[in-house]
């Protein structure tokens, strides 16, 4: 789980590039540069989604270490890989907001109290 999930923190998309140049754009240039900055050297991955055009995911892996041997000196401070994920869509405290709100909405748990000569004790252990 762990290393999927900085997989799917590190992970480049079509969104990430420029459709004419293949170079990337600034969402990228800035994806990349939180990956150097902010990884720990042991997770300073690039992934980038593989695409179903070979030659495109080449142009894009050179983009890629291009980028890096420019900005951040060789390609052997970050790996650089083909990922099949798609980044995380939603992050842990906006994630946690919609776990609270679901915990909140759901019903306050009932025992069922039967009516009648039973005692309390008796319809808790019944059920």
């Amino acid at each position: 789980m762990i290393d999927k999930g900085f997989e799917e923190q590190c992970v480049l998309t079509t969104n990430h590039f420029d459709p004419i140049t293949g170079k990337l754009n600034t969402f990228g240039n800035h994806t990349v540069a939180g990956i150097m900055n902010n990884m720990p050297q042991a997770r300073r991955t690039v992934f980038i989604h593989r695409d179903t055009d070979a030659e495109l995911n080449q142009q894009r892996m050179k983009m890629v270490k291009q980028t890096i041997n420019t900005f951040y000196g060789t390609d052997k401070l970050a790996k650089i890989e083909f990922s099949n994920e798609l980044p995380v869509k939603l992050r842990g405290a906006e994630a946690e907001k919609i776990t609270e709100l679901w915990y909140a909405g759901k019903p306050a748990p009932i025992i069922p109290i039967a009516s009648g000569t039973e005692s309390l004790d008796a319809t808790v252990t019944n059920n």
